[in-house]
């Protein structure tokens, strides 16, 4: 039995193989929908919404085998914890091979699923569709004309569902036209024969039979075409990771699985020589070659697409929305409910421009909706008023919550999207056949994009003709109409307000508000803690209302300053998380990394979220985690935690990145055979997450002023992630500096920037001092010390005297010394996290519990 595996293209691991009997997983899938379609829309005259429903379950059903998959890895070698015990990861769920099988079985192309290359493949096909309809006239198939959303549907589900015929490649495209008849013939015979030809006929090399014969089909074959999966993904300044690559696709061959054969990767090894434009016998379109012409020459019917569909006209574009500087909104907010009000705001109206294409295009075409933008691929024929959509999206054209908006679009051929940029194409040179390749890509034709000079901005400011009489009391920025507060910050107050009643189910029913915050991975987040706490017993989430109840004693609802908690802001970015997705090959690639770090981000904060609730429960009456979770989207957090737990939170954190994309010691990495060497996670670079946390005691202070202490301490992170820590590492993890508004710091070498699993070495040499006499006020005579060792020790055995502590402190010290360069910073450390946790935690009876009880394992 022939076996094939799909590579992950970051850390060349895989999970493990499948067969050819392993693709009736995904016509499993497609049968369930179809079936479960038919009962809700009606297939006869018109199918097209019965079709578009179709389309987007199968892409739901995609996104949710990815879902799984990160579970997997975080849970595979960890399933002792609440988060872990709810991912059964012995029993493979059918839409977990929409991951699983490689689009490509051979190498390079088995990094990409199949998953993927159909979504991409879609997203071309359909926007390309719709633009030829829009520009090129009618469609016609047989004896019917297509309207708009008939064409759009039957793109969608043939575009989707044109690999189901693997694996294996081979005959693939017979098996495709079987399987897609089978499944719709039920339904409508007519639509089942249009869909099983549209969705096979996607080859048009010279070794197949049934070639594209009308223009939906050459359409997605041109688009199977621009989304190829046979392309590495080429990291610029890094060609030995390439070598590596083969390297190990060789040994995968060697124990018997299909990656094209020893012969085949010799000819990738030696640039490979190609004839055939679309042969299904090598299929690696003069990736590599030494003649700079060979991919062109092999693209020719590609290059030609535009002007063989529509009179050279391109199908078509990128479209990006941006709200600009989300940073400067938040630094508005002086308290919570403007902070993480403006916030949710700028995420909701995303996602509702996102939903848009979404509903108009399909769901495969948003390529990214976080951070503050939208990313997709749409006909050249789209067109969106956005200030009209931001009236309709917050009811009023009296209400223009952002000061101005970035849209760009950006008209592409379908080469481009294989080739990159047209003007990357020519003038090489007989340059290095790597670099050459790793910038006609995918990556750099965004990079194009993003240039500026695609974008126009949106002004909705309107100045003033004169100066306001008064200026709202939460910005100081927007003139104040009602209750002194701007539109602006009414409308963030009121998101936020809404957003706590839904968390504490006090909401009065569906409204916009409620149906846009519940597409929010803010609100998701919260709703999926909930929910393994309650499943496990292992206890709640509160979310404060505002930054006064962390002066709330747990469980009470009581103000008790005795009792009261630290509010910790913890901000953080993604480190060369832009450098990696300018390095994809494809979109197929870009889409397959930018889905891994939102997702890798949104796991592994609720998996350390989860793991604190269950440290707390030695602590409280039941588990229990405090926070608010002010911007999760993209490659940037921000997020107020209670800071008697940044210790437990920045572990766990940094286990979930590690467990998902692995760590490793740069030259380390010896595996004992092949068998494990596959399934070693094996990072070639670093992209782990560095952050600030900025604690602060007076709930009054405002919050803008400390996100900027916690930027400046994520930069520190940042700083020392690429001189230290990249140095050393390849993988993901998370790189932290803590300070508090207690004590100063003048520059970064006072202060200390720890990997996250220092975490717990830090917390057990904290409780050492405790129980040693050593307090906060101890330790900041330590750092006035200055290094002075001598004078530490001494003061040591002094406060020890008769006592049997010493030896554990020196211990800690002498730890301390050897695993950080300064002694002081790290002393400067343990005297914050010391303030932090002499606090009182709760109260059983007479007997006060310090947080120190608390034994973490």
């Amino acid at each position: 039995m022939t076996k094939y595996l799909r590579i992950d293209p970051l850390t060349l691991s895989a999970i493990t193989n499948v067969s050819d009997s392993d693709r009736t997983h995904i016509i499993n899938v497609v049968k369930n929908i179809v079936d479960n379609v038919k009962g809700k829309y009606k297939c006869e005259s018109d199918c097209s919404k019965f079709l578009n429903e179709v389309a987007d379950q199968i892409v739901e059903s995609i996104n949710r085998g990815w879902e799984y998959y990160f579970k997997y890895l975080l849970c595979s070698r960890n399933k002792d914890n609440a988060f872990c015990r709810e991912v059964d990861t012995n029993k493979f769920p059918d839409e977990f091979y929409f991951v699983l099988i490689p689009a490509d079985t051979r190498f390079p192309g088995f990094t990409n699923s199949i998953g993927d290359h159909m979504i991409t493949t879609s997203a071309f096909a359909v926007s390309a569709a719709l633009s030829y309809y829009d520009k090129c006239g009618k469609i016609q198939i047989g004896d019917k004309t297509l309207s708009r959303e008939e064409v759009r549907g039957i793109v969608r589900v043939a575009a989707l569902l044109h690999d189901i015929g693997k694996p294996p490649p081979m005959g693939h495209a017979d098996r495709t036209k079987d399987i897609v008849f089978n499944l719709f013939k039920d339904i409508n015979e007519e639509i089942a024969k249009i869909l099983s030809n549209t969705a096979s006929r996607h080859h048009y090399g010279q070794n197949y039979k049934e070639k594209p014969s009308n223009v939906l089909e050459w359409i997605i074959a041109y688009a199977d075409k621009a989304s190829s999966s046979s392309r590495a993904f080429l990291v610029k300044d890094l060609p030995n990771v390439f070598k590596d690559f083969l390297d190990l696709a060789k040994d995968i061959q060697k124990i018997g699985y299909d990656v094209g054969g020893q012969d085949y990767l010799k000819r990738i090894e030696n640039s490979v020589s190609e004839t055939d434009e679309d042969s299904d016998s090598y299929r690696t379109y003069g990736f590599l070659s030494k003649d700079e012409n060979q991919a062109l020459n092999l693209a020719k019917k590609l290059i030609d697409a535009e002007k063989d569909l529509c009179n050279g006209e391109k199908l078509l574009a990128l479209y990006h929305v941006e709200v600009p500087s989300i940073k400067s909104y938040l630094k508005r907010g002086r308290e919570l409910s403007i902070y993480a009000g403006y916030s949710l705001l700028i995420d909701s109206f995303i996602h509702e421009v996102s939903d848009y294409i979404k509903e108009n295009v399909g769901k495969e075409a948003v390529i990214s909706d976080e951070g503050g933008s939208v990313l997709a691929i749409v006909p050249s024929t789209f067109n969106l008023d956005l200030k009209n959509f931001i009236s309709k999206t917050f009811g009023s054209s009296d209400i223009l919550p952002f000061d101005f908006l970035r849209e760009s679009k950006m008209e592409f051929k379908f080469a481009e999207a294989h080739l990159g940029p047209v003007t990357n194409w020519k003038g090489w040179n007989n340059k290095n056949p790597y670099v050459r390749d790793s910038v006609r890509s995918f990556g750099s034709l965004l990079s194009k994009f993003f240039s500026g000079e695609y974008t126009k901005t949106l002004i909705l400011f309107k100045p003033l003709s004169e100066s306001p009489k008064e200026l709202c009391s939460k910005c100081k920025i927007n003139p104040a109409y009602s209750d002194d507060t701007c539109l602006s910050c009414s409308l963030a107050e009121k998101f936020y307000r809404t957003y706590r009643q839904m968390i504490t189910g006090s909401a009065g029913g569906s409204n916009k508000e409620e149906d846009m915050i519940k597409k929010l991975r803010s609100f998701k987040l919260i709703e999926e803690l909930r929910e393994i706490l309650d499943k496990n017993q292992s206890g709640y989430v509160n979310v404060p209302s505002t930054i006064d109840d962390f002066e709330k004693r747990v469980g009470t609802g009581e103000k008790n300053l005795d009792y009261s908690r630290n509010p910790a802001l913890f901000v953080a970015d993604g480190d060369n998380f832009g450098m990696i997705k300018s390095n994809a090959s494809t979109l197929t690639q870009y889409i397959e990394i930018t889905r891994r770090f939102t997702y890798m981000i949104y796991y592994s904060l609720l998996y350390a979220l989860t793991r604190v609730a269950e440290f707390n429960s030695n602590l409280f009456q039941t588990g229990y985690v405090e926070l608010v979770p002010i911007l999760i989207g993209g490659d940037d957090i921000s997020i107020i935690i209670t800071a008697q737990n940044l210790l437990q939170f920045a572990y766990y954190l940094d286990e979930a990145l590690e467990s998902i994309n692995g760590r490793v010691k740069k030259g380390d990495g010896k595996y004992e055979n092949i068998a494990d060497k596959i399934k070693e996670k094996k990072p070639y670079i670093w992209f782990g997450i560095s952050a600030g946390a900025y604690i602060y005691s007076d709930t009054a202070y405002p919050l803008f002023l400390a996100r900027e202490e916690a930027e400046t301490l994520e930069h520190i992170s940042k700083k020392a992630s690429k001189t230290n820590f990249q140095t050393n590492y390849v993988g993901s993890g998370l790189i932290l500096t803590i300070i508090s508004d207690k004590f100063m710091y003048e520059e970064e070498n006072n202060v200390l920037s720890f990997l996250g699993q220092q975490a717990k070495d830090i917390y057990r040499h904290l409780s050492t001092l405790e129980s040693g006499g050593i307090s906060y006020r101890k330790l900041l005579d330590y750092v006035k010390f200055n290094e002075d060792e001598i004078r530490i020790l001494y003061d040591v055995i002094r406060a020890n005297e008769g006592g049997n502590k010493a030896e554990d402190i020196f211990d800690v010290l002498i730890e301390a010394k050897k695993n950080y360069q300064k002694l002081s910073n790290y002393l400067l450390l343990l005297m914050i996290m010391s303030k932090v946790l002499e606090k009182k935690a709760d109260k059983k009876g007479d007997r006060v519990i310090s947080y120190y009880e608390a034994k973490w394992a």
